[in-house]
């Protein structure tokens, strides 16, 4: 399934008209099931389905890093996909409140019944590179293929602490792209070199209970917090850094 999707339009521009084709950035259906009972239906865009539901699960607490889940996609019809998830031991029941209605492309926690705050140790203070991090978002906007065909895609790139590029994943909901990088490195049991997640838009709680249940020390976006954000990015110990453009950032945490 294609990311891009092309439309024809006539744009307006100084009394004159044109046609011209416009890409815009795919939004569709994702339903997931866990040992086969339906868990929750996903709105995003189209790739990365099994990064997509490790980086869920994962912030859920349903899943560690040490012991991911069968996993079977398909592309069903009537534009509903469905991705199946095996977890031994687990009883459907036992979550079958956790998430209840459809996660919409903008909210990360939309549809949860509860608000679960993760427990666990706050992490240790990090070193934050004044070389490096000027280099992250750069680095991040060079590698955005959606975002430069549409305008309209969020992007998540995670890196280790030298400033190195590990995975950057772009989605239409902020929380979906995030779940796909972290969700990427969990595949390939490298996340634990993850040190920095640089964010392309306002970092909110649920990108924060991300970063630390993935233990990512560094939360670096080149937009605003929220207040419950900043909250628990205090209590967790994550060094939270937004407005990270043009050569300054402001320290949150």
């Amino acid at each position: 399934m294609d990311a891009l999707h092309g439309y024809r339009t006539v744009r307006f521009q100084d009394d004159r008209t044109s046609e011209q084709t416009e890409h815009v950035l795919v939004e569709r259906p994702l339903q997931v099931l866990l040992n086969g009972t339906p868990f929750t239906v996903l709105m995003h865009t189209p790739g990365w389905e099994r990064e997509l539901v490790l980086g869920l699960l994962l912030n859920e607490g349903l899943i560690q890093a040490s012991q991911l889940p069968d996993i079977e996609f398909n592309t069903g019809a009537n534009s509903l996909d469905r991705i199946a998830i095996n977890l031994p031991g687990l009883n459907p029941k036992d979550v079958a409140n956790k998430r209840a209605l459809l996660s919409a492309t903008s909210c990360g926690i939309c549809g949860t019944r509860e608000l679960e705050i993760p427990s666990g140790e706050a992490l240790e203070s990090a070193v934050i590179s004044a070389e490096v991090l000027p280099s992250l978002h750069a680095q991040m906007r060079a590698h955005q293929p959606l975002f430069d065909q549409t305008g309209g895609s969020h992007a998540a790139a995670l890196f280790d602490a030298g400033g190195n590029l590990l995975v950057l994943a772009e989605d239409a909901g902020r929380h979906n792209a995030t779940d796909k990088a972290i969700g990427r490195l969990l595949d390939r049991g490298v996340l634990s070199k993850a040190h920095y997640l640089a964010l392309s838009g306002r970092v909110s709680y649920e990108l924060i209970s991300k970063a630390f249940r993935a233990r990512i020390p560094v939360v670096a976006s080149v937009s605003a917090p929220t207040s419950m954000a900043v909250d628990f990015a205090l209590e967790w110990g994550i060094a939270l850094l937004a407005f990270c453009r043009e050569g300054r950032f402001t320290r949150f945490a």
